[in-house]
C-alpha cells in the first residue's frame, strides 16, 4: 500500500508563520518508507523548488512516551528559510507499506475538517476491482465519485470551500464533531474479532513460576472472587504498565509468561495475562477490544480494528454476573463489585465465536460517591472558628484518591488542602495534620481536615455574616467555555456528590427565617438543597446526581438555565446580630433595627 499526499497552504498572519516554515512528517521506519518528492514556496506568482535532502533530519521523538508507550515512530523534519505571509507553502511525499499485523485488509480514516479554512481537499483511493471496500462519510454530505479502470476501482471525494471548524469543547468522548471519511475492507464484526482471535490465541502453557502464584490465590478455602481479586491485583500493580508497540506489537500481545517475566505490559499484555490466568480455573474469560475516544460511537461506525484504542477483560464466574476489569487500572481494593467499572459503552469480545459488539451496562445502581462536610463550630463571637472537613470517597473516587495520596508527600497534599480553603479564608491555620483511612475492604476513602480561622465572619455595621460554598457540587456543574453550544455536552456520568456545611453556634438562635427546599431536574442532572436548623446547628446540604453522560443540543437551553440557577443556589449566606453593636443602641433604635431585619438570624 502506498499513500500519496500534497498539501498546500498560506501563512496569513504573522502567528501562523511561525509553524508554516516546519514540514513534519510522521512514519513508521519497521514496516513504511518515506519518499519526500517536492518542498515549494511560491511568492508573487513565482515558485521556487527547496528541497534539500541534507537538511532533512530524522527524529524519534516518541511523542506517546509521557503515556509509557514507545512505538518506534520517526519524524522527517525540514526547516524552510525565508517562508513569509502570503507565501504558498506546499509539500508532496508517499509513504508505502502497511502495518502487517494487520494482514491482507485495508482500513483508513480521513479527516475533513479543521479549525482553519480550506479551499478544496481530495481524497483518492485506487483499489483493485476484486476487493471489496466499504466507505462510509460522517457529519458532511458528501458521496464519493467512483470510476473503474485498467483493473481499478477509482474512488474521489472532493470538497471545496471548507470553513474553519468552531471548537467548542467540552465534548463527551463519544462525540464527533469533524466531517471524515471511513474506509473498510471488513464486512462485519465477526470478520474483526476473528482478526483479534488469531492475535490472542494463546501459545504454551504457562511458566511453573507463574503456576505456582495461581497456586497461592487458589489456595483450598479460598473463594474464587477472592482469588480473582488477588490475580487481578497482581497483574495491575505488580505488573507496570509500558507498552512497546513497534510493528506488530503494537496490536499483538506478547506471551503471558514473558510478560510476567519483565514485569511490565502494555494493556492486551496485561489483559491476555489475566485471561489466562482465569481460564486455568475454569472461569470464562475474554479480552474485549474497546474505544477509549470513541466510547459506544464505535456501533455507528464501519467494523475495523482501527477504532479500537484499549483492551480489557470480560469474565463470567460460574453462576456469578459478567465482570469487566481493566487490567491496567491501579489502586483499585476491594471486592471487585465495589470498584471502579470501565463505562466504554460498546466492546468487542476477542473469540472467533463474537458476532456483535457486546453492551457495557453498568450495575443497578452504580455510581461512584463523593460526600463532603464542613462542621463549622463557633465558641464566642469573637475567637477563631473551628473547622473540620469529612470527606469520604467511593469506587473510582476513592481509587483516584487513593492514587492521588500515593504520588504525593503528606506535606504537599497537606499544603494544597490548606491552600484551597485559604482562597476563601485567607486566616486559616491547620489546627491537626491531615487525617487519611483507607478502607481497602470496602474501597472508601476518609479525609479529616481540622483548621482554625481567625477572620470567619464577614462585618456589616449591626451584623456577622456567614456564607457557605457547595464547592465540590460546583466542580461538576460549573458553566463551560462555551454556552451557546451546537453540540452536546459532557456529563461526569454516574455520580453521586453532596457537600454539607453545618455552623455550630455557642448558643440557641431565634430563626426568623430560612430558605425553602430547593429542587432542580432535567435530563441531566438532579439537584436539591435543603436548609434546617435545630440543636444550635444551622444545617445547608446541596446533593447532585448525573443522569446521563452528556446534554444533547435540543436540551441544551434549559440545561444552561438550571446550571447558573445551580450555581447562584450553591453561596449561602446568613447572619446574625452584632451583640455589640445592638448593646450601643438605645431602647428606640433596637426596636427599629429590629422591625427592619427580621429576614435575618437574630439572636
Amino acid at each position: 500500500m502506498t499513500e500519496f499526499v500534497h498539501i498546500a497552504y498560506v501563512p496569513v498572519t504573522e502567528t501562523g508563520l511561525e509553524d508554516a516554515a516546519s514540514i513534519s512528517i510522521d512514519f513508521h521506519p519497521q514496516y513504511q518508507a518515506l519518499q519526500l518528492h517536492s518542498v515549494a514556496v511560491t511568492r508573487n506568482g513565482i515558485r521556487s523548488e527547496r528541497l534539500d535532502p541534507t537538511r532533512v533530519k530524522l527524529i524519534q521523538q516518541e511523542r506517546d512516551l509521557d503515556k509509557l508507550m514507545y512505538n518506534g515512530a520517526v519524524t522527517a523534519l525540514t526547516v524552510l528559510d525565508d517562508v513569509r505571509v502570503g507565501d504558498v507553502i506546499e509539500y508532496s511525499y508517499s509513504v508505502t507499506g502497511f502495518n502487517p499485523v494487520f494482514g491482507d485488509k485495508f482500513f483508513a480514516a480521513y479527516p475533513l475538517g479543521w479549525q482553519v479554512g480550506v479551499d478544496q481537499i481530495m481524497v483518492r483511493l485506487l483499489v483493485p476491482q476484486a476487493r471489496q471496500l466499504n466507505t462510509r462519510v460522517f457529519n458532511i454530505d458528501l458521496q464519493p465519485q467512483i470510476n473503474e479502470h485498467d483493473g481499478m476501482k477509482d474512488y474521489r471525494w472532493v470538497v471545496a470551500g471548507l470553513k474553519p471548524q468552531v471548537d467548542e469543547g467540552d465534548y463527551p468522548q463519544w462525540y464527533n464533531p469533524y466531517p471524515w471519511i471511513q474506509v473498510s475492507e471488513y464486512r462485519d464484526w465477526h470478520q474483526v474479532a476473528q482478526w483479534a482471535a488469531a492475535l490472542f490465541k494463546q501459545r504454551g502453557v504457562l511458566s511453573p513460576a507463574l503456576q505456582e502464584r495461581m497456586k497461592q490465590w487458589r489456595r483450598p478455602g479460598t473463594e474464587l472472587g477472592e482469588s480473582i481479586q488477588l490475580a487481578t491485583r497482581f497483574v495491575q500493580d505488580d505488573v507496570r504498565y509500558f507498552g512497546v508497540e513497534m510493528g506488530q506489537s503494537s496490536h499483538r500481545p506478547s506471551h503471558p509468561n514473558e510478560v510476567v517475566e519483565r514485569r511490565f505490559g502494555d494493556c492486551k499484555d496485561k489483559a491476555l495475562l489475566l485471561t489466562s490466568i482465569l481460564r486455568q480455573w475454569g472461569v470464562k474469560a475474554e479480552p474485549a477490544l474497546v474505544s477509549a475516544g470513541n466510547k459506544r460511537a464505535i456501533a455507528d461506525y464501519l467494523p475495523s480494528p482501527g477504532l479500537f484504542d484499549h483492551v480489557i477483560v470480560r469474565a463470567e464466574p460460574a453462576g456469578g454476573k459478567p465482570l469487566w476489569i481493566d487490567a491496567t487500572s491501579t489502586y483499585q481494593r476491594g471486592a471487585l463489585e465495589l470498584r471502579s467499572v470501565p463505562n466504554y459503552g460498546k466492546a468487542l469480545l476477542v473469540s472467533s465465536a463474537s458476532h456483535t459488539l457486546a453492551d457495557m451496562q453498568l450495575p443497578p445502581g452504580y455510581a461512584p460517591e463523593v460526600k463532603v462536610e464542613e462542621h463549622f463550630q463557633v465558641t464566642a463571637y469573637d475567637k477563631p472558628v473551628g473547622l473540620t472537613v469529612t470527606s469520604v470517597y467511593t469506587r473510582g473516587e476513592a481509587e483516584w484518591k487513593r492514587a492521588y495520596f500515593a504520588n504525593k508527600t503528606p506535606e504537599e497534599v497537606a499544603s494544597r488542602y490548606l491552600n484551597f480553603y485559604a482562597n476563601i479564608y485567607p486566616g486559616i491555620e491547620q489546627a491537626e495534620a491531615l487525617q487519611v483511612n483507607d478502607d481497602e475492604e470496602k474501597n472508601v476513602i476518609t479525609v479529616v481536615e481540622r483548621y482554625l480561622i481567625n477572620d470567619y465572619w464577614e462585618h456589616e455595621p449591626g451584623k456577622l455574616y456567614s456564607t457557605f460554598y457547595g464547592s465540590t457540587v460546583k466542580d461538576y456543574i460549573s458553566l463551560p467555555r462555551i454556552i451557546n453550544r451546537k453540540s452536546p455536552l459532557a456529563m461526569t456520568y454516574p455520580l453521586q456528590v453532596s457537600h454539607t456545611a453545618v455552623l455550630e453556634y455557642p448558643e440557641e438562635i431565634n430563626f426568623k427565617g430560612i430558605s425553602d427546599d430547593v429542587r432542580i431536574s432535567d435530563d441531566a442532572v438532579d439537584f436539591s438543597m435543603h436548609s434546617s436548623y435545630s440543636n444550635r446547628q444551622l444545617k445547608v446540604q446541596y446533593v447532585l446526581a448525573s443522569k446521563q453522560d452528556a446534554v444533547l443540543p435540543e436540551n441544551m437551553v434549559r440545561h444552561m438555565g438550571n446550571r447558573r440557577n445551580i450555581n447562584d443556589i450553591l453561596q449561602f449566606s446568613t447572619w446574625i446580630t452584632d451583640q455589640a453593636y445592638f448593646a450601643n443602641l438605645d431602647s428606640s433604635q433596637q426596636h427599629n433595627y429590629l422591625k427592619k431585619e427580621l429576614t435575618g438570624l437574630v439572636p
